[in-house]
This record gives C-alpha cells, sequence and structure tokens, in this order.
C-alpha cells in the first residue's frame, strides 16, 4: 500500500420525487468519500495536501458529466482524524445529486 493510499466509496440514497408527472424527475442523492490514508506518524502534511487537493476539485455547484448524466457537487467535508491498522485516516465525503427523467 505504501506511505500513503486512498480509498474511494460511493454511497448511494434513496431517490426521491423531484417533480411530478410521468415526465417528471427523480433525486438521486449520494456521498463520494474519499478515505485518505498515511502510515501513522509519518505524512500529516502529506494527507493534508491530498484533502486540500481533493477540496478544491469538488467544490459546491460542479457539476460532473459521465455516459450523459450530471451530478451536481453540493458540498465537501471532512471528518475527524482516526487511526485503523497502523494508518491514520481521514474522510472526505462529498455529497451530489443527479436528476434522471421518469420514462
Amino acid at each position: 500500500k505504501g506511505d500513503a493510499w486512498a480509498k474511494v466509496s460511493i454511497l448511494t440514497a434513496q431517490t426521491t420525487v423531484a417533480t411530478l408527472g410521468s415526465d417528471g424527475e427523480d433525486n438521486n442523492p449520494g456521498i463520494l468519500q474519499i478515505d485518505v490514508n498515511v502510515l501513522r506518524g509519518k505524512g500529516t502534511k502529506r494527507m493534508l495536501d491530498l484533502i486540500d487537493t481533493i477540496c478544491t476539485f469538488y467544490t459546491a455547484g460542479k457539476a460532473l458529466q459521465f455516459g450523459g448524466e450530471t451530478a451536481k457537487v453540493t458540498n465537501a467535508s471532512v471528518s475527524p482524524l482516526r487511526y485503523v491498522d497502523g494508518y491514520a485516516r481521514r474522510s472526505v465525503s462529498i455529497t451530489y445529486y443527479s436528476r434522471t427523467f421518469r420514462s
């Protein structure tokens, strides 16, 4: 794994109705979670630099597109420091939503 590594997870939430009607839109919220890990006692600055880079990229209002779908970032937050299996870890949670048309 090395001195620093990241784990990326996508946590989806329940789809809700955004607009009414057979041609209405559904809201699809979720969280993109990025766990930033560095060896315990080595690399706190490196961890903070990585977190800063992630948070600078995922700013509120940013639209990300893939396969014809768009997701909009609403927030990025950082967890407190914790220790897991010899690594220091902080998680960046990026909340987002996408809208899809019902057909």
